[in-house]
């Protein structure tokens, strides 16, 4: 008996499937080495930060003295209050249009993300580094970096709802790159700030991008049966 040739949708949705599981299972893998390794990874991020402090003053970052402005600016497009407007906002707009699947899907990455963040967070109990002065106050434990994990988990998924309603290849990729770009820059920025370690938003950006990885599964399974339905 002939096993049936896979659909281009099926391959696709397999391949995004895996790469959410891998993500996720980086992830764990990171959560387990910062527990399990001790030392060699604290002195890795320690290190990390201490490159970007000028010489003894360790209130002084490196580079000309907007960046620290810019860093400012880049972090809050991770923070929570941003965050929720944007999503807040974009979800109606998308509701406005009827595209209830995405608006959903959004939502759902959002508070998926944030909650992940704070149960991690919960669990694992590290301390915030103190090699360096924070230059933003903060008041909860650092791993993984909430800013990275809600920034990868919310511009991920408008990347791949933007890409999805983008009529040309050229403007798929254009605004997917803006949205990791987005990311990349709220994650280097916690570690310029000095109120997190590298492994804190490394992690952040594997959980948050897996988180939606996972969501847009079900999206693509809910198109597929509709599809199905009305066929």
């Amino acid at each position: 008996m002939e096993t049936p040739a896979r659909t281009p949708f099926a391959l696709r949705h397999r391949r995004a499937m895996l790469a959410g599981m891998a993500l996720a299972i980086l992830a764990l893998m990171l959560a387990f080495a910062l527990v399990s390794s001790g030392p060699r990874l604290q002195q890795f991020d320690e290190s990390v930060l201490l490159a970007l402090r000028s010489g003894d003053d360790f209130m002084t970052v490196r580079g000309p003295l907007w960046i620290g402005t810019v860093m400012l600016d880049v972090t809050a497009l991770g923070g929570s209050t941003v965050v929720t407007l944007v999503v807040v906002l974009v979800t109606g707009f998308l509701c406005l249009r009827r595209q209830w699947l995405f608006g959903g899907f959004l939502t759902v990455a959002a508070a998926g993300g944030g909650a992940l963040s704070v149960l991690v967070k919960d669990v694992v109990q590290r301390a915030r580094p103190s090699v360096v002065p924070h230059l933003v106050v903060v008041d909860n434990p650092s791993f993984p970096s909430g800013h990275s994990m809600l920034s990868a988990a919310v511009y991920l998924a408008l990347g791949l709802i933007c890409a999805r309603l983008a009529t040309t290849r050229a403007r798929r990729r254009y605004l997917l790159a803006v949205m990791l770009l987005l990311v990349v820059l709220v994650g280097a920025s916690r570690v310029y700030l000095g109120v997190h370690y590298a492994s804190d938003v490394l992690a952040g950006w594997l959980g948050g991008a897996a988180w939606t990885f996972l969501c847009w599964q079900l999206v693509l399974w809910f198109e597929r049966e509709r599809k199905v339905v009305s066929a």
